[in-house]
C-alpha cells in the first residue's frame, strides 16, 4: 500500500509540474569584448553568443532570443530542456540584432516582439513575419519594453515559482542587461543607442525585479 501511495504521490506531482509555467535558461552566453576585463570596446576579442530561455506552459513553448544555427539550437534544446526545434510554437525577439534573432526565419511558428518596439523592427528582414506578442500567451508572462540598448528593446517579465516565498518576480531581460557587471555599474554596452535610457532601465529592473535572466551571462539574483 506504502508503494502504490508514493506512486500515486510522483504521478501527481509530475502531472501538476506541467500544469505550471516552466522556465529554463539553455545557455550561458558571451560578449565580443567586455570592458570590465580590461578589453578595448573596439577590437572584438571573440564571438558573440546571446543567452536563450524557453518558457512553456503544457504543451505551449516559448523560445526568447534563438542564439545558434537551427540545427545545434535543436541539440542545445534537447540537452538542457528535453525539446526539440520541431516541440517550439513561439518565438519571442528582444531586440534585432543579429545575435538574438540566429536562423529565426527558420521556424515555422509566429514570431512576436513587445508592443510598441515596431520601430526597432522596421528595417530587419523578419519584419513581415513579425506579431506582437499579446500579454498572457503563457499564463503570467508578459512583454516589457526595455529601452536603451535599442530605442525599443524588450523583454519577458514572468512569475518564479519559490516553494519557499511564494511567487517572485522575473525578467528575461536580453541585452537591457548585459552581464552581471554592467547590472552592477548600472550602464549599457558599447553599441548602446542611448546610455542614459540603459541606465534608468538597470535601475528600473532593479526596483521591479527579483531575478534577471541577462543578455550574455548567468541569472542574476537582484
Amino acid at each position: 500500500m506504502g508503494k502504490i501511495y508514493m506512486t500515486l504521490l510522483k504521478q501527481h506531482a509530475r502531472r501538476s509540474d506541467v500544469e505550471e509555467l516552466g522556465f529554463c535558461q539553455l545557455n550561458i552566453g558571451q560578449l565580443s569584448r567586455n570592458r570590465f576585463w580590461g578589453e578595448d570596446e573596439i577590437n572584438p576579442r571573440r564571438a558573440p553568443l546571446c543567452v536563450s530561455s524557453l518558457l512553456w506552459h503544457g504543451g505551449d513553448l516559448l523560445l526568447a532570443d534563438p542564439c545558434l544555427p537551427y540545427e545545434q539550437m535543436d541539440d542545445l534544446l534537447f540537452n538542457r530542456a528535453g525539446r526539440r526545434t520541431k516541440d517550439v510554437t513561439a518565438l519571442f525577439l528582444t531586440h534585432p540584432h543579429g545575435d538574438h534573432t540566429v536562423d529565426a526565419m527558420r521556424y515555422d511558428v509566429p514570431l512576436y516582439i513587445a508592443p510598441g518596439a515596431e520601430d526597432d523592427w522596421i528595417d530587419s528582414p523578419l519584419w513581415e513575419r513579425l506579431r506582437l506578442y499579446p500579454n498572457e500567451l503563457l499564463p503570467g508572462v508578459r512583454s516589457i519594453l526595455l529601452p536603451g540598448h535599442t530605442t525599443a528593446s524588450a523583454g519577458l517579465a514572468f512569475p518564479w515559482p519559490d516553494r519557499q516565498t511564494g511567487r517572485r518576480s522575473a525578467l528575461v531581460a536580453g541585452d537591457a542587461v548585459m552581464t552581471k557587471d554592467f547590472f552592477s555599474a548600472e550602464t549599457g554596452y558599447f553599441n548602446s543607442a542611448d546610455f542614459a535610457a540603459a541606465a534608468e532601465t538597470i535601475k528600473m529592473i532593479k526596483r521591479g525585479f527579483d531575478i534577471v535572466i541577462p543578455g550574455h551571462d548567468l541569472l542574476i539574483p537582484v
